[in-house]
């Protein structure tokens, strides 16, 4: 069976129609911007350009004085992106226009389960399906969130052209505000000129959030348990898709990763994810209005709403508004702890730090270092509540299970007086998101070099008087040294009072920064810890020594997924050998079973095509896959593939639907 592909579908006379006018916009912008001479040249060199004369066009190029060439190269640069939103745009509608017609093409979620409903055992596999997106500040991705804001401007307008042409929308006005952001794109600086700090590299990626990620997850979360239903499959707790980050976490990418900012990551993605739920929960304050007089409540419900601080006159028979209320300041007493950072017990009440930090600052928005409790947009809101919840102080969720509950109880209520139609919405969207979020929002993967945690590992090792010089053992030795300290030796080998590096300082804050973290938000928000240039055992067992130190792992089991990461040629075609003694050594077969049984492997896309090319690249991949794949079949163990590709070729890219289904490996089959 064989379906249309809609990324190659275009409507060309559209998107012509829309070029038209993207073009003829900027020229006339760029016009106003250049001398009639300099424009001129423009002109030639798209003519010369589309009849082929390059010596032509490379003399006009190579006479263009550097005044004239940052607007001409400007008109070149801005041209293309327009084109590409009036082509994105176009997809979006024809993805639209396909499902509302309900036809069938390559990657629809409906059609996709029609073909896994035949299978015998559809339920597992709809079950277990994870896809983790995972979101990094790579170098190379330098475009500014600036950029991209008036990108979404643009392509938020040309939605409305269809409309434009049936009048349904003013044309001179529609022109007018596409002229505005294509005049503030052209003269606005493309790249940054400074180097972004991780924090700001973690405030700006949170925006993907708010703007898509949030929503877009969340809904498709209930259509994926509606269509399996459909189909007669009862799905329990489905995480079809759940996020990654590597900001905050990622040392051997960013040396300026520290555990400061691994804190602040985490923190801040609490921070998102509690102002979501806070603004949901509002919502269905706002919405569910029932009367006792009109309606019936469960008994839980009505404790629940007893147990408000909202006693206005005018919500007396509004239960179910009260409850809400109270999961609302259940949820800000959560944030504020969460945003405070203090994780340790302290007797100053979380109301009374709010308060003050309220009082000291009229704005509360999110600056460069993250440190305020709440952002702007809900401050007023919070800060009404802040009085009543003095009076009485409201406890917080100890986890987000806690918060689903509350949601749930509602939710049964509803059902069971016949409110079927009225949880369906907002309702079933939240506790979808409580499933795929938690308080975390998106699992914080670590990664150090493995040369970094051997030095580490050496220092420990000597400071402790056991190893004086373990850089210089073989991997044997290495390995037998490593597994005594694990299996047999419970000492902290970091608690002499030997004074220490500052590499080994600087590591050791960050895994008990990653502790504290797990203790306080869940464990979903740090799960692994990759190793970056992993070429033994002995560089996974060092990873675990260090795990050890702050009680992240045991020889009973393990709280952080070790997960070495195979980049170059060599590396990977040794990855079966260093696999296949890993998974043999009994430590390591509690470690992940304590995992689910599951073990993650990274696969370096970039580092394997810088060293080996394209296509021996590939080759390479393809075979390590195959045959990881299998020695984790021999130990009855699940092989995950975390694969490391980046945007262009040379980074791994490429589409990526054909690059995991042409792997063709067992665990996609």
């Amino acid at each position: 069976m064989s379906f249309n592909k809609l990324e190659s579908y275009s409507n060309k006379e559209v998107i012509r129609e829309e070029v038209a006018i993207l073009t003829d916009l900027l020229a006339d912008i760029t016009r106003n911007l250049l001398s009639p001479e300099n424009f001129e040249k423009i002109s030639l060199m798209e003519e010369l350009a589309v009849n082929s004369k390059y010596h032509e066009l490379k003399a006009i190029v190579e006479e263009l004085t550097t005044d004239e060439m940052v607007y001409i190269s400007r008109y070149f640069s801005i041209l293309p992106l327009l084109i590409n939103i009036s082509e994105d745009v176009d997809l979006a509608y024809e993805i639209n226009h396909q499902n509302n017609i309900d036809q069938d093409y390559l990657g629809k979620l409906s059609t996709t389960i029609d073909l896994i409903s035949t299978r015998e055992n559809a339920q597992e596999i709809l079950e277990n399906l994870n896809v983790v997106p995972v979101l990094t500040a790579h170098p190379t991705q330098v475009q500014r969130k600036t950029i991209l804001d008036l990108t979404n401007h643009i392509h938020s307008l040309l939605r409305q052209h269809r409309d434009v042409k049936a009048g349904l929308v003013n044309e001179k006005k529609w022109l007018g505000n596409l002229r505005r952001y294509i005049e503030l794109m052209m003269q606005t600086d493309m790249i940054r000129e400074k180097k972004l700090k991780v924090t700001n590299e973690i405030t700006n990626v949170m925006e993907y959030y708010n703007s898509s990620f949030l929503q877009a997850i969340t809904n498709f979360m209930v259509e994926y348990r509606r269509l399996a239903e459909e189909r007669g499959i009862k799905l329990d707790n489905p995480k079809p898709i759940t996020m990654g980050m590597w900001i905050g976490g990622d040392r051997d990418g960013n040396p300026f990763v520290t555990a400061e900012t691994l804190k602040l990551s985490a923190t801040l993605q609490s921070e998102v994810i509690l102002n979501y739920y806070i603004d949901k929960v509002y919502t269905l304050y706002r919405t569910f209005s029932l009367s006792t007089n009109l309606s019936e409540t469960s008994q839980a419900v009505a404790e629940m709403a007893a147990l408000s601080t909202d006693k206005s006159v005018y919500r007396e028979n509004e239960p179910y508004r009260r409850a809400f209320h109270y999961i609302q300041s259940k949820l800000i007493q959560t944030l504020l702890y969460l945003k405070e950072g203090n994780f340790s017990s302290d007797d100053q009440r979380l109301t009374d730090r709010a308060e003050e930090k309220l009082s000291a600052k009229a704005n509360l928005s999110v600056s460069n270092k993250g440190r305020e409790i709440i952002p702007n947009y809900i401050q007023s809101r919070i800060s009404e509540t802040l009085t009543e919840l003095k009076k009485e102080e409201t406890p917080s969720y100890k986890t987000a299970q806690e918060f689903k509950e509350d949601l749930q109880v509602i939710y049964d209520s509803l059902i069971e007086h016949h409110g079927e139609a009225l949880v369906n919405g907002d309702l079933t969207e939240l506790l979808q998101a409580v499933d795929v979020f938690g308080f975390f929002l998106a699992s914080i993967d670590m990664r150090q070099d493995s040369s970094v945690h051997e030095a580490c590992v050496a220092e420990l090792l000597a400071s402790a008087n056991i190893v004086q010089d373990y850089s210089s053992l073989s991997e044997e030795e290495k390995c037998q040294v490593l597994l005594k300290q694990l299996l047999e030796d419970p000492r902290i080998l970091s608690a002499t009072h030997e004074p220490k590096s500052e590499l080994l300082q600087k590591e050791l804050e960050i895994f008990k920064t990653a502790r504290q973290l797990k203790d306080a938000i869940g464990e979903e928000v740090i799960k692994q810890n990759i190793i970056s240039h992993s070429t033994s055992v002995s560089d996974l067992l060092e990873l675990a020594i260090m795990l050890k130190e702050v009680g992240l792992i045991d020889e009973n089991g393990a709280r952080v997924q070790i997960v070495p990461l195979f980049e170059t040629i060599e590396d990977l075609d040794n990855s079966c050998d260093t696999m296949e003694k890993y998974l043999s050594l009994p430590i390591a077969q509690k470690w992940i079973a304590s995992k689910d049984n599951y073990q993650e492997i990274m696969l370096g896309y970039s580092d394997s095509n810088k060293d080996g090319g394209y296509l021996s690249s590939c080759w390479t991949l393809y075979k390590a896959q195959q045959q990881l794949t299998a020695i984790g079949d021999q130990f009855g163990v699940k092989i995950t593939f975390f694969h490391g590709r980046g945007g262009t070729v040379g980074r791994g890219g490429g589409p990526t639907y054909e690059a995991i289904t042409f792997s063709a490996t067992p665990q996609y089959q």
